[in-house]
């Protein structure tokens, strides 16, 4: 396994394996802790082809959303991180919302973990629209406990990313989810 690169010998950490693994568009390893010794297991065959397409698609996905997509892949329940609110929608990796806000508001950072966290946080926002087109800011805050400063500026990203529009006023209108035809016949007509 040395030799194939596949694992690490000096011990430089999980995470360089699991970024072996991540490289090769493979499964993440697992951990089993129930006997009173750790045994690992690594696959080295792709399972899911969705999986490896994504991880070839999105060079810049963090650590965390890839043990969420590793973990719908192999069917598992996925666990939240302790520091994860309960209310807080998670992330659909639907690949049109990854590719257009990649496309359109990812040269509005210049730095990785900022982008990240503003996707994170729009993708939960995008979810929670997309459930309820009457959603108002206020319930949009408390679900993801959002400061209404950035979340004006979370909503205008999605906006500028084609994904969400406003129809109506504040008082009386209502979100509406861009659908990827939409996406795609205005794309074509630029």
């Amino acid at each position: 396994m040395v030799n194939l690169n596949m694992i690490d010998s000096v011990g430089s950490g999980i995470k360089r394996l699991f970024d072996i693994q991540r490289n090769r568009y493979f499964p993440l390893p697992e951990f089993d802790l129930t006997r009173h010794s750790v045994t690992l297991t690594i696959l080295g065959k792709i399972l899911d082809m969705n999986y490896a397409r994504k991880l070839a698609s999105c060079k810049d996905i963090s650590l965390e959303e890839i043990i969420h997509l590793d973990q719908s892949q192999k069917k598992q329940k996925t666990k939240a991180t302790p520091h994860e609110n309960p209310h807080e929608a998670h992330s659909t990796f639907d690949q049109t919302f990854d590719q257009t806000f990649n496309q359109k508001i990812r040269p509005h950072f210049k730095q990785q973990s900022s982008y990240q966290k503003a996707k994170k946080a729009c993708a939960a926002l995008y979810n929670l629209i997309a459930k309820d087109a009457a959603i108002t800011k206020q319930i949009m805050q408390n679900e993801t406990g959002i400061k209404a400063t950035t979340l004006k500026t979370y909503l205008k990203y999605l906006t500028e990313a084609n994904l969400i529009k406003r129809v109506g006023s504040d008082n009386g209108g209502h979100w509406e989810v861009i659908s990827e035809s939409t996406n795609v016949q205005q794309q074509t007509a630029i």
